[in-house]
């Protein structure tokens, strides 16, 4: 099954974007959004690739199931680096209020 539109927008929004700014505005990183995307797909060594090959499966192709455990990578990979995305930061909150009405 290949991603819906809204889950590939959650991918490039949330997760991708939030990564590359914080990257970018701390100076970690000098490269464009799309050299970004890619440069993270090589770094995981679990994204899925057409056929054994080397080259990588397109966004617009990826499944869901790959697309979870790629931005479950991608969680890994900022928290390595002291990076706390936003989309993390708000279900936190989000736990945090609903710990405190109970």
């Amino acid at each position: 099954m290949r991603i819906t539109h809204n889950f590939s927008r959650l991918y490039h929004g949330a997760f991708l974007k939030d990564l590359y700014d914080q990257m970018v505005g701390s100076k970690r990183i000098i490269i464009s959004f799309d050299k970004f995307k890619q440069a993270l797909k090589y770094a995981n060594k679990n994204y899925p690739r057409y056929n054994n090959t080397s080259d990588l499966v397109s966004t617009a192709d990826i499944s869901s199931k790959d697309l979870c455990n790629h931005l479950e990578w991608i969680r890994r990979y900022a928290s390595e680096y002291g990076i706390s995305l936003k989309i993390d930061d708000d279900e936190w909150e989000r736990i945090m209020e609903l710990a405190h009405e109970s």
